[in-house]
Order: structure tokens, then C-alpha cells, then sequence
């Protein structure tokens, strides 16, 4: 024969290692979409106080937990609201300060970091360069 080309056991298993890989890019679709749909699930059937929460502030210390509920109970009947736990958290003005001055000093180091990437390129130096001048 000497138009057909006879299929080697090198070529069989080029093409069974690129059916392997096809399926099993193929599978973890399927098992990506079947996991999400299975955490959605249960997530809702499963309801913690993390899911949904008040922060209020400048609580009076002398108000109990109970007087607590009763208040913001009263305070969101229009939703039905229920409250089912109080926690009394320690003053988070300061850590929420923090976070926002921890969010403009990155932002700040990333303006820094264009600012020394566009000077190098304006001015021809390569990182090397640089290390060796310091």
C-alpha cells in the first residue's frame, strides 16, 4: 500500500494522550459548575448569624442584650426583622481607621512603584543597573 499511511503505536498514543486531556478539561467543567451549584445549596440551607448582621455603634453600656434585641427588633419590624444574637464587640472605630489608612498606603505604594517603572524606562535602566548604583 503504498498511498495509506499505516497508523504507528507512537501515533495511536499522541492521539489517546489528546483525547485523555480533551476529556478531562471537559469533566472539570462540568465538575466546577456541579460544585458551585452544590455550595449555593447548601449554603442556603443553612443559615448562620455571618450571613446577615448589624454593626451598631455607640451603644450605651448599661443596655443589656435583651433591652438590645427589643430595641432593634422594634427599630426594623417594617422588614420583619428578628434578631436572634447579640454580640458586643469591642470599639472598632480604631481598627476601621486602620484598614483605611492600610488601603491608601497601598495604593500610594502602587502610584510609588508606576512613578520608579517609568522613570527607569524613560531613562534606560534595567533593575540590574540600578542595584549596582546603590
Amino acid at each position: 500500500m503504498v498511498g495509506s499511511r499505516e497508523l504507528s503505536f507512537g501515533d495511536a498514543l499522541i492521539y489517546l494522550n489528546m483525547a485523555g486531556v480533551l476529556i478531562v478539561l471537559i469533566y472539570s467543567i462540568f465538575l466546577r459548575r456541579s460544585l458551585v451549584k452544590m455550595h449555593l445549596t447548601l449554603d442556603q440551607d443553612k443559615v448562620t448569624p455571618s450571613d446577615y448582621g448589624l454593626l451598631v455603634k455607640n451603644v450605651p453600656a448599661s443596655l443589656s442584650r435583651e433591652e438590645l434585641t427589643k430595641k432593634l427588633e422594634e427599630r426594623y419590624s417594617y422588614a420583619g426583622a428578628k434578631i436572634s444574637y447579640v454580640n458586643y464587640c469591642y470599639d472598632v472605630e480604631e481598627m476601621v481607621a486602620l484598614n483605611e489608612q492600610q488601603a491608601d498606603y497601598y495604593k500610594q505604594l502602587g502610584f510609588y512603584k508606576l512613578h520608579v517603572k517609568k522613570q527607569m524606562r524613560s531613562q534606560k535602566l534595567t533593575k540590574s543597573m540600578v542595584k549596582q548604583d546603590v
